[in-house]
């Protein structure tokens, strides 16, 4: 058909008592497992493209808990390097007050065997400051089937933490003065009526009202009475003990 194949040669060669050298073997075709290496190959080139120009960052850890590899992007997002950071636990990146919940996230790793999980913690880059991560991962075993690891992907989600953050404030804050607001009011002094009840403590509720504050608005514009109201609130702040709550209701 004029297919060319591959073919694989082995032979042996020995001297007859003539002295004539005579060459024995065979050959096996070995055209498939050339197709399946190809195929590897080209697998392969494509995951490590991937993982080298993946925005987030790929790892593996070990069962317990040591970094055993890194995709670049490591190095990009957190300032570290790569040979320095493996064989080193993952806690010595993460903050303290996170490091249980990863445990956690581990632990139900495990559990579930390949099934994905997913967690959210603090990362210290390398300039000392805090990025929020989220990861998620599942559990591999290795070809010989004597260790298991963790294959996972982090993602930076410090910006969109921020947002989130940002835009729970405003819905619980005055957007003039920064009081928290009439919202935020009703469910502090809620939690507070239930803990002093419980404990059996006093708790002081007190309303101030500006007096004469609508001709302040009709003499001086809107925008004076705005100052006055972000006045009066610094100067409510000042007067806050710690646990202390002033609101805009």
């Amino acid at each position: 058909s004029g297919e060319i194949i591959w073919l694989e040669a082995f032979d042996h060669g020995r001297t007859l008592d003539d002295g004539s050298l005579e060459w024995t073997g065979y050959l096996n075709d070995i055209t498939e497992r050339k197709r399946l290496e190809r195929k590897l190959a080209a697998s392969e080139l494509r995951f490590r493209t991937f993982v080298e120009n993946a925005n987030d960052i790929i790892y593996t850890v070990s069962a317990e808990g040591e970094i055993t590899y890194l995709s670049p992007n490591w190095e990009k997002l957190l300032g570290y390097s790569i040979q320095d950071s493996l064989d080193t636990s993952f806690t010595e990146f993460v903050h303290p007050d996170d490091v249980s919940r990863c445990y956690r996230f581990l632990e139900s790793v495990l559990a579930e065997d390949h099934k994905y999980e997913s967690v959210e913690y603090r990362v210290r880059h390398a300039r000392g400051y805090w990025q929020w991560h989220t990861s998620t991962a599942s559990m591999v075993t290795s070809e010989d089937g004597l260790n298991k690891y963790y294959l996972g992907i982090a993602r930076d989600v410090t910006t969109q933490k921020k947002q989130m953050e940002k835009i729970a404030n405003m819905a619980h804050h005055d957007m003039l003065t920064g009081l928290p607001n009439r919202t935020f009011f009703g469910e502090t002094l809620e939690h507070n009526l239930s803990r002093a009840t419980r404990k059996k403590r006093a708790l002081a509720l007190l309303f101030i009202d500006l007096d004469h504050f609508k001709p302040v608005n009709d003499n001086h514009g809107h925008a004076i009475g705005d100052e006055l109201l972000i006045a009066v609130a610094g100067r409510m702040r000042k007067c806050l003990r710690a646990g202390d709550v002033a609101c805009r209701a």
